[in-house]
């Protein structure tokens, strides 16, 4: 992924430029299992059904845009901001919008590193000049999503397994969920040269034929500055 960012204390911007496969060439099973033997944890399973070997594309642009910033208590400022994104390729379409609320220190020097997603909530690349801060964050949105290759994409595994035991391959395909919704939580630190951050997630199904009406996530990304 390549990104242009433009940050200002008032709305911070990203484009970027996206490309990648799926598939056993995109190496994920071969991650996985490798994490999984350091761990002692169990041997991955379902690898054989994932999406076929194919070539991925999007180009994106993302804004936060202040709507509200004041002071607070003890040297702190508290912000609502405007969070929206499009997105365009094979890989992934959609159009989403939603409202971030944060809390802390230096919002405008680090306005646009928290975001409402659950694959990667903080990025410390939108952090500009700012040497220190902290904040907590909270943020809801809403999401049309147009295609996704990730679950529409061609999975000629299941139509093996499906054909050798004399079953409709139909039974194991799914239907993209077009209308979607995500929140996040979480607290962020850092100072000149290192930080972290903590967020849970929780976002609605991205299939229509998904068991759970809610699927939560938590993760912790440590970073430095160099």
């Amino acid at each position: 992924e390549f990104n242009y960012i433009s940050l200002n204390p008032q709305q911070a911007q990203r484009f970027n430029i996206t490309f990648g496969t799926t598939g056993e060439r995109a190496l994920s099973e071969d991650a996985q299992k490798l994490v999984h033997s350091i761990t002692k944890s169990d041997e991955p399973m379902g690898w054989e059904y994932q999406v076929d070997d194919e070539w991925a594309g999007s180009v994106g642009y993302l804004s936060h845009f202040n709507l509200m910033r004041n002071q607070a208590l003890a040297n702190t400022d508290y912000e609502i901001s405007n969070v929206s994104e499009i997105n365009v390729g094979n890989f992934r379409s959609d159009i989403s919008t939603g409202f971030m609320f944060r809390w802390g220190t230096d919002l405008g020097g680090n306005f646009g590193a928290a975001n409402i997603t659950t694959e990667n909530p903080f990025k410390p690349g939108m952090i500009g000049a700012s040497n220190a801060g902290w904040f907590t964050y909270a943020g809801l949105e809403g999401r049309y999503r147009f295609n996704d290759l990730t679950i529409e994409g061609d999975r000629s595994g299941v139509d093996e397994y499906a054909n050798k035991n004399n079953e409709d391959p139909a039974i194991y395909d799914v239907t993209l969920e077009n209308i979607q919704a995500t929140a996040v939580l979480g607290v962020a630190w850092y100072n000149q040269y290192v930080g972290a951050s903590f967020a849970l997630t929780a976002k609605t199904p991205d299939y229509e034929e998904a068991k759970e009406s809610v699927y939560t996530t938590g993760g912790i990304t440590m970073f430095a500055f160099f």
